[in-house]
């Protein structure tokens, strides 16, 4: 798990992902296009080591981000 590496918009993007907003809510939010959303949750989602919005929020919880 690289949680180094973690970006600041990135830990924003999953702290929104564990309030239970969507995609394009989150994009909406931050004022980026839904893509722009997808690709982050990507590259969350390999230094996380998961492969689900569930996995993250999990994997971030024991390890501290959020």
């Amino acid at each position: 798990m690289d949680t180094k590496t973690m970006t600041p918009h990135e830990l924003e993007i999953l702290r929104l992902v564990a309030e239970g907003l969507r995609d394009k809510d989150i994009a909406a939010k931050l004022g980026a296009s839904h893509g722009s959303i997808r690709t982050y949750l990507s590259a969350i989602y390999a230094k996380l080591s998961v492969h689900s919005r569930v996995q993250a929020v999990n994997a971030a919880r024991e390890n501290g981000l959020l």
